[in-house]
């Protein structure tokens, strides 16, 4: 097999992996976002959720060399960021090192916040269905910039991540029982 097919085959096991081991929706988030650098050869990449009863995002999950400091980290829906713009447009963004129009939404201030340059980035959005759920952003592709090729296999990833994502969430899901009552106590 030539590398390019290995390379294809491991990330096949990989994607498989993500719907099969756990069901846990904290390991399917991590699982995703680990798989997602790993495919697109990135540094960093985050699950933003959106919370429309705060108005904005959370980093859901992030990995990456910043990606303790960020999780659980808001951004206010009247923050100009990529996240915004991609939630608002439902359109993945390709964000690039030296092109401003690319960089107009890009929050500065956040890299400066937690000492980090973000070079590039491809950021699209997760849904379930029809269910706009929240953005998937992955950043810094290593020794090169992000391509057409990237983009689309971010869209992929983002769609069986935001199935996975929904999946687990109704797999853990409190059962109740006949005899029960909403107060959990026996009925």
């Amino acid at each position: 097999m030539t590398d390019k097919a290995d390379f294809d085959l491991r990330h096949l096991i990989l994607i498989e992996k993500l719907f099969n081991a756990s069901w846990e929706l904290e390991e399917v988030k991590d699982h995703a976002v680990k798989l997602v650098c790993s495919m697109l050869d990135a540094e960093s990449a985050s699950i933003l959720l959106h919370d429309p009863k705060r108005k904005g995002f959370f980093f859901e999950v992030a990995v990456g060399p910043k990606g303790k400091e960020i999780h659980q980290k808001f951004i206010p829906l009247t923050e100009k960021s990529i996240a915004r713009k991609v939630f608002e447009e439902e359109k993945t963004h390709i964000l690039r090192e030296f092109d401003p129009k690319s960089r107009e939404h890009h929050m500065d201030s956040f890299d400066n916040t937690f000492k980090y340059q973000t070079r590039n980035m491809i950021c699209t959005t997760i849904r379930s269905n029809n269910e706009l759920l929240g953005v998937l952003q992955v950043i810094n592709k290593i020794d090169q910039e992000f391509n057409g090729r990237d983009k689309q296999l971010c869209e992929l990833l983002s769609m069986l991540i935001g199935q996975a994502v929904k999946i687990s969430l109704l797999m853990n899901k409190p059962k109740r029982t006949c005899h029960s009552r909403e107060d959990g106590n026996p009925g």
